[in-house]
């Protein structure tokens, strides 16, 4: 069940970057952190906690939305 919410939170970074049109380089060097370590994170659908209000702030997504995959998806 973990890996299923893994794989779910690492397929909506992977919407929401896109959806800016944003390239993973890009999303690293917007969120201040080295590309390899962004890579991991969306691969494995491991963003730390400390990133995550970043990452909905910087793709304008729903905080609630970017966790459970519910509700809207984007900040209204």
């Amino acid at each position: 069940m973990q890996l299923d919410k893994e794989k779910q939170l690492a397929s909506r970074m992977k919407e929401l970057r896109e959806a800016r049109g944003w390239s993973q380089p890009t999303m690293a060097a917007k969120m201040g952190v080295a590309f390899e370590r962004y890579k991991k994170w969306e691969q494995r659908g491991k963003l730390p906690l400390s990133y995550a209000e970043l990452f909905c702030d910087l793709t304008q997504a729903d905080l609630g939305y970017f966790i459970t995959g519910r509700g809207r998806r984007a900040v209204a």
